[in-house]
């Protein structure tokens, strides 16, 4: 199955209450909502309204009603509040920088909610990821705040995915998914938090991300569960997210 997403230039996805997703552009400053059934809807971000954007990640976190979107270039998180049910739209809350290091042009590529039941330290968290220079993987509080904590990621995973362009939480078993859009591969790997230090280990071997055709996708942009544990593939040119049924 493949689901339009109606986002131009697609660049991450997250997943909402009642089996929906949010997808967000890097070239426009609203979102865009797909239900299973195909249904698609706008949200419109406060400040945000004037392309281009630069969106290149959104993260959902039911609990707390907080949306997060990152602005790569800028190296910001713009923190919403939002009830994903409600028919109101998201009200800005704060903007954070990320203190990142590296290259300009390579900030927050992905985000990805973690919440308290499935984190090791039992509180609600954000994942982030960084495409390159370096490849990173890394903790933040659920609105965007603390100490940026870097994770440790296994060497086979940096291996499969050489760059970092997407992360999800699987809701099932708590593992992180991070994809590549180089490789077009995603990788399940488990948090570990010992010594007060966070490492990331690889579940299963690497999945080799096709279409239902068993094609390779191409330019993949993000990653998403559905509350039955099934994967969807964000691809930017074809604007879709992509199903794939859990094994």
């Amino acid at each position: 199955m493949r689901l339009a997403t109606g986002v131009n230039e697609a660049s991450d996805v997250c997943a909402l209450p009642g089996d929906r997703f949010l997808a967000v552009s890097d070239v426009a400053g609203a979102a865009g909502i797909v239900a299973l059934g195909g249904q698609t809807a706008s949200v419109p971000l406060e400040q945000l309204t004037r392309a281009p954007s630069g969106l290149e990640g959104v993260a959902y976190n039911e609990a707390r009603k907080l949306l997060v979107v990152s602005s790569e270039e800028a190296r910001t998180l713009h923190v919403y509040d939002w009830d994903a049910l409600s028919t109101t739209a998201p009200h800005l809350q704060r903007v954070v920088t990320v203190p990142l290091g590296g290259k300009a042009n390579k900030g927050v590529e992905g985000l990805a909610s973690l919440p308290a039941h499935l984190s090791p330290t039992g509180r609600d968290q954000l994942l982030l990821v960084k495409e390159g220079d370096p490849r990173m993987l890394a903790l933040l509080e659920a609105d965007g705040t603390g100490t940026l904590q870097r994770i440790q990621v296994d060497p086979r995973a940096e291996e499969a995915c050489t760059d970092f362009s997407g992360v999800a939480v699987d809701p099932l078993t708590g593992h992180v998914w991070i994809c590549s859009d180089e490789t077009g591969r995603a990788a399940e790997l488990k948090l570990v938090l010992a010594g007060g230090a966070w490492h990331a280990e690889l579940v299963s071997e690497p999945l080799e991300l096709k279409d239902a055709d068993g094609q390779p996708l191409q330019r993949v942009e993000g990653l998403a569960f559905s509350s039955e544990g099934d994967l969807f593939v964000l691809t930017e040119n074809e604007r879709v997210l992509h199903h794939l049924a859990r094994q």
